[in-house]
């Protein structure tokens, strides 16, 4: 129905039962850090929005720093 609130917005404590986070980053961490980082994303949205840890689902997708450009720079000329 159009204009009819979500289901979550009208009732506050109901929560997603699966959050879904992607991280897109540039290649060069270690297996460990990337471990880590999905380790504290699980225990983040859990932490702020009640999703039990074992509902989160985090994934990294890596590309090159050839293929990506921040302010105009290409990330693999930055680490030239």
């Amino acid at each position: 129905m159009a204009g009819a609130p979500s289901p979550s917005r009208s009732n506050p404590d109901r929560r997603s039962p699966m959050p879904f986070i992607q991280v897109t980053m540039s290649t060069g961490r270690t297996a460990q850090q990337k471990r880590d980082l999905l380790a504290a994303l699980a225990d983040a949205v859990s932490a702020t929005i009640g999703a039990p840890r074992e509902a989160v689902r985090a994934w990294i997708v890596e590309v090159d720093p050839a293929e990506v450009i921040a302010g105009g720079v290409i990330l693999a000329d930055r680490e030239s």
